[in-house]
């Protein structure tokens, strides 16, 4: 569970000493170290990080809103919003800090209230620089929703350090069709005397917040004032809310509040101040407890699973430990980067998309398939076959042959993925970069010069030959949606998860775990295109200027059947006899099998190159366009093929169904 809401215990009020500080920085030193490296101290931490503090904040009054679906009057739900927000703030009195954002880290947990029940909240680190979170509350049993981003911008100024805060929130009561847009969640934060002196945290500057379905706005100031005999500084806000605040031409101020975050806050009419009342007593307002996942059930990027020995030692106060447990953390987010980095792959959020036309974070849609990516790797149980960067073409051809696999990724010296290199690109390689796509017919002083240049290659120069297999990155708990939506896109294979725990996402993998899905209990219920046929399914159709496949007949040669496959950017193609007789298939998967002693077979009829390289007997499997895509889908995972032909009553080749037109069936 997560410390947050700890507030008890001996490390929340842990002097920190000079010597502790000064040795967590020590103990990082070492001879040559890069200083840009240093982490900051344990001993400055709380052992938590900002996604749970911001979990805490957005959800432990979140009952109040849900009181608001009782209310009848726009403009007192526009008040009961304007309270809940302002509640959200306190006097801050923290002596450190949570720990960094992390990109990907995500976290989940939820409050169970007495009267309203469960309530969940996600929140996911969405970009590293700068740091923006964004955060979803929905609620379908209550009809309210809560979403949007939070980033921060941060300056230091001698013995201060401002806080600007930016981002988008937006908070939804779908039962009366009314969205309550926020300028910003958070107001901006000063924070005094970090070095020298009594701490201080003082929230500034303002929020606006509007709903155009009922017309109402509101705009809050956030200020410090001193208080008291002693004059000891507190957190303050006044606010105004009416319709069209903010425009000086149309603005109509209805209502005033005044008062001190944590603690009383008044309300009053703006053209009579004597009408005071309580708009709301901060110290009397009840929260509701967090709960969190057992670590069983928390995924790899999960904040509680990832600081969690940090956590530890810090509680212990044994921060020797902690600043080591802390900079292994960070030095495997360092090696992620330097991953994203080399493949040039952006972070791809897993539970929020963008939304253009809100300028903001929005929670996406909730996935079909609960399984994640991980988790369909993992029940592959197939360690992952690499490719080094120092291999030639011929080497990385025959790891693959070897290996009985169509795709590896190429790692470099310190086995971060470089890009990957499939059988299309080998068929790049050697029907266009070779020179085999200039002139079919080859002299044998050609042929040796190209076996030169097949086995001295570096495998570099396959990486996205065919300018079809790009790379694409999926963390291992997004949901198995976010695939599919991949491979549709044009994907053959996907690397999920970092440099410590690479796995290979293909299309096969994904059929194979919707198969076994389909056929247990009453699953196949969910999905009412599998007893449609692929004629009703429009599966299989090919272009209007083609009656039939692309393919070739079995006179014409191996050459010439992977340059079609390469001039058409596919995979696999038909072989048929002179009357288009359906005979077999001719796949870039067949390219792994040759070396640069057999490049001389390409020169063979296709079928001849195929029993040369020992695949005459692979299976041809074929059905009718009144099969149905059950059907489809159960040739296509038990006979171990990625294209099912589609014949006619005389073994004509009509259309060819892949894995790919699967798999969107099941996107849709």
């Amino acid at each position: 569970m997560s410390l947050v809401n700890e507030t008890n215990n001996d490390w929340r009020y842990r002097k920190i000493t000079l010597f502790g500080a000064a040795r967590g920085i020590v103990s990082q030193l070492n001879h040559g170290q890069d200083l840009t490296h240093i982490s900051m101290p344990a001993v400055f931490l709380y052992p938590f990080s900002i996604l749970e503090l911001g979990a805490l904040r957005l959800m432990n009054k979140i009952h109040y809103v849900y009181d608001l679906n009782q209310v009848a009057d726009p403009f007192e739900r526009m008040k009961g919003v304007s309270r809940w927000f302002v509640s959200l703030f306190e006097q801050e009195w923290q002596e450190r800090k949570p720990y960094n954002p992390i990109l990907g880290k995500t976290h989940k947990c939820w409050t169970e209230h007495e009267k309203y029940g469960r309530t969940d909240i996600i929140l996911e680190q969405i970009m590293h620089h700068p740091p923006i979170t964004a955060f979803g509350i929905n609620t379908p049993k209550h009809q309210v929703k809560v979403e949007g981003n939070l980033e921060f911008a941060v300056e230091f100024g001698g013995n201060s350090l401002n806080l600007t805060s930016r981002g988008y929130a937006r908070l939804t009561l779908e039962k009366f069709g009314e969205e309550y847009i926020f300028s910003r969640l958070w107001p901006d934060m000063l924070v005094t005397n970090v070095i020298i002196g009594t701490r201080k945290h003082l929230w500034q500057n303002d929020v606006h917040l509007s709903c155009a379905q009922s017309g109402y706005s509101a705009q809050f100031t956030f200020y410090e004032e001193a208080e008291g005999y002693w004059g000891e500084i507190f957190n303050f806000v006044e606010g105004v809310i009416g319709k069209n605040i903010g425009d000086e031409d149309e603005e109509e101020i209805q209502f005033i509040i005044t008062g001190k975050l944590g603690d009383v806050v008044k309300i009053h009419p703006y053209d009579d101040p004597d009408q005071t009342e309580v708009f709301l007593e901060g110290k009397k307002l009840t929260t509701t407890q967090l709960q969190y996942p057992k670590p069983e059930d928390q995924d790899e990027m999960e904040s509680l699973k990832i600081w969690s020995e940090v956590n530890k030692y810090v509680v212990e106060d044994d921060m020797y430990s902690a600043d080591a447990a802390k900079l292994q953390v960070e030095e495997a987010q360092r090696k992620k980067r330097a991953e994203r980095k080399t493949t040039g792959l952006n972070y791809r959020p897993v539970y929020f998309v963008h939304d253009s036309a809100l300028n903001g974070w929005v929670l996406a849609p909730p996935p079909k398939f609960s399984v994640t990516c991980g988790a369909v790797c993992d029940a592959n149980h197939r360690a992952l076959i690499s490719i080094p960067e120092t291999a030639t073409v011929q080497e990385a051809a025959e790891i693959l042959h070897g290996n009985n696999i169509l795709c590896a990724p190429v790692l470099n010296n310190i086995d971060l993925p470089l890009g990957l290199v499939d059988v299309l690109d080998l068929l790049s390689y050697i029907v266009g970069i070779s020179g085999f796509f200039e002139d079919i017919s080859k002299s044998p002083e050609t042929i040796s010069q190209n076996k030169l240049q097949y086995s001295t290659s570096p495998v570099t120069s396959l990486i996205s030959a065919s300018g079809v297999n790009l790379t694409w990155k999926l963390e291992r708990n997004s949901p198995l949606d976010l695939a599919l939506e991949t491979f549709t896109s044009g994907a053959h294979r996907i690397l999920v998860g970092d440099p410590k725990n690479l796995s290979i996402l293909t299309q096969s993998h994904v059929l194979k775990y919707l198969w076994q899905m389909v056929n247990e209990g009453d699953n196949a219920q969910q999905f009412p295109k599998l007893s449609k046929t692929l004629k009703q399914l429009s599966l299989g159709s090919v272009a209007v200027l083609l009656d039939r496949p692309i393919s070739i007949t079995t006179n014409m040669t191996a050459i010439e059947g992977f340059r079609l496959l390469y001039v058409s950017k596919i995979h696999g193609l038909a072989i048929v006899t002179e009357d288009q007789k359906l005979v077999g298939n001719l796949s870039a998967s067949h390219l792994a099998c040759l070396t640069a002693n057999r490049l001389e077979d390409l020169l063979l009829p296709v079928l001849e190159f195929k029993q040369a390289i020992g695949k005459a007997d692979e299976p041809l499997v074929t059905c009718h366009d009144n099969a149905s895509l059950k059907e489809a889908m159960e040739l296509l995972v038990n006979n171990h093929v990625h294209r099912l032909y589609i014949v006619d009553e005389g073994n004509r080749p009509t259309g060819v169904v892949s894995i790919s037109d699967v798999l969107a069936q099941f996107r849709d």
